[in-house]
């Protein structure tokens, strides 16, 4: 009987694949190929990782936030993940000091999270969500309530 694999070694599995996809490719191509095939352009740029730095930063963040998840909310694999969890990661805020994130941070981690979840949905055929625009109200309340603090 096989052991389940934890759900940090399904988005660490993931991700390689996502950069072994990307890996050696230019991300400019695929733009091209979209535009002369009249498609979208993240049609073929969502779910590729293309440099090794988008490769750490993504992990870096990813990691953080499906250990949030697993510690959180129990889950056990990718496919549970939904975007209110997302959400409670962002309002949680920084882990070394507690601070809430700003709208261009949150933004940035949206983006990698969003790119974990189309790799995943691409390669296990699944629609599952993991970021909506859900997270933008709660990095809303906390700026509103910044600028009341300075007046």
């Amino acid at each position: 009987m096989s052991k389940r694999e934890s759900v940090v070694f399904q988005a660490i599995q993931t991700l390689k694949e996502a950069y072994h996809e990307g890996y050696g490719r230019s991300r400019h191509a695929d733009k091209q190929n979209a535009m002369n095939n009249g498609l979208r352009q993240d049609k073929y740029t969502k779910d590729k990782i293309y440099s090794q730095n988008t490769y750490n930063a993504t992990k870096k963040t990813c990691m953080a936030f499906v250990k949030h998840c697993r510690e959180e909310f129990g889950v056990k694999y990718l496919n549970e993940i939904n975007p209110k969890m997302f959400s409670s990661f962002i309002s949680k805020g920084d882990f070394k000091t507690g601070k809430a994130y700003d709208s261009k941070t949150a933004s940035a981690y949206a983006s990698q999270v969003s790119k974990l979840q189309n790799a995943y949905n691409k390669q296990n055929g699944y629609t599952t969500k993991f970021v909506n625009t859900s997270y933008k109200d709660v990095v809303a309340k906390q700026s509103i309530q910044k600028r009341e603090q300075m007046i």
